[in-house]
């Protein structure tokens, strides 16, 4: 009507009784709708405030059960702490008690070990000047009056002389074991081959006797004592000829590195032995053949000792009937550069005829 008859018809229309009572409806309607609204902001202004109290209270129980709970940690960290404390003060008591532990029986195992070997020393060097009077006088009595008695007194003076070498060679084994244990080692650089000759030249009357063959492979030249050496070879060899069977000896020693170690093998065709007695036969006095060979039954021990000594170990598999080998390791450490002498000869391998 405004845009058609222009704004006062409007203006008297809404001044007519219709257009008063369309107008106080809607302000009655616009009045609800303002109370609603301020029903509606005072109970978001409430739920606000209720809110607010609620996060508070959480908050409030949050930082409670924080602060507890790093009381907690705190404690529980401390009480740790302190068994952490107590235990290495316990452990640290405990290792100096068992520090002072082996450091007495070390010295008292020390102790023993020297009084013990004084005590072998003593006894074997004491026995040795009555047992060469007996030996000696013995031998005297054998050569005047051999044959003037009956059979069963030569026999019985034949038993005495056996028995005195045996007592003498067991004795001068225990020296030899004592000396082993109390002497240091000069080690020198030497070629095996050089030690091997030298142990063959020691042997050559029972080599040349049982018509041996002793051949080996080239050998290393390492830093050991010459004379220790050259004995453990000397006792395997000597080992090999002794346990011989009926046929002549093939006795060969052989080396070969491995990985950190140079592995020594001394290998025959005699009587050979059942494996499960590889471990007992280096134990000292240990035979497996009783008196049906001369020997006292030191050999092994005293030539594994000294392969010990040298930072290695001995072992040995055989079977019966067909062989033994022997074998024992040495570090390369000990390897040296030093060969064998343009001046020296080469070792033979002594192939002896009857």
């Amino acid at each position: 009507m405004q845009h058609t008859q222009g704004f006062a018809p409007a203006v008297d229309l809404s001044r007519t009784n219709g257009s008063e009572e369309a107008m106080n409806r809607l302000r009655r309607q616009i009045g609800d709708l303002q109370i609603k609204l301020d029903d509606e902001q005072s109970k978001y202004l409430e739920n606000q405030r209720r809110l607010n109290r609620w996060r508070f209270i959480f908050f409030v129980i949050g930082t409670l059960v924080l602060i507890g709970v790093m009381v907690w940690l705190y404690n529980d960290m401390l009480s740790y702490l302190h068994a952490r404390d107590t235990a290495h003060a316990e452990l640290q008591a405990a290792n100096e008690q068992l520090e002072a532990r082996v450091a007495e029986r070390t010295r008292d195992l020390t102790e023993a070990n020297q009084e013990l070997s004084q005590f072998a020393y003593v006894a074997s060097h004491d026995l040795q000047e009555p047992l060469r009077t007996i030996t000696s006088f013995t031998q005297l009595l054998e050569q005047r009056y051999k044959g003037r008695f009956d059979e069963d007194a030569d026999e019985f003076i034949g038993y005495i002389i056996t028995s005195s070498r045996r007592m003498t060679d067991l004795i001068n084994g225990l020296l030899a074991l004592v000396h082993l244990r109390k002497a240091g080692q000069l080690t020198v650089p030497v070629s095996f081959e050089e030690l091997l000759e030298e142990a063959e030249i020691s042997l050559h009357a029972a080599i040349t006797e049982s018509q041996a063959e002793v051949r080996h492979s080239p050998l290393p030249a390492l830093a050991v004592d010459r004379v220790q050496l050259s004995q453990v070879l000397q006792n395997l060899i000597s080992n090999a000829i002794k346990y011989r069977r009926s046929e002549a000896p093939r006795i060969s020693v052989e080396a070969k590195r491995e990985a950190s170690n140079w592995i020594f093998s001394v290998s025959d065709n005699g009587q050979g032995f059942k494996q499960q007695f590889a471990e007992r036969i280096f134990g000292l006095f240990q035979r497996l053949h009783g008196r049906q060979v001369e020997g006292t039954g030191m050999g092994l021990s005293i030539a594994r000792k000294i392969v010990e000594r040298h930072g290695g170990r001995m072992w040995a598999e055989s079977t019966e009937g067909v062989g033994s080998t022997f074998y024992f390791s040495l570090p390369v450490s000990l390897e040296m550069s030093r060969q064998p002498r343009a001046s020296e000869p080469p070792v033979k391998a002594m192939a002896q005829k009857g």
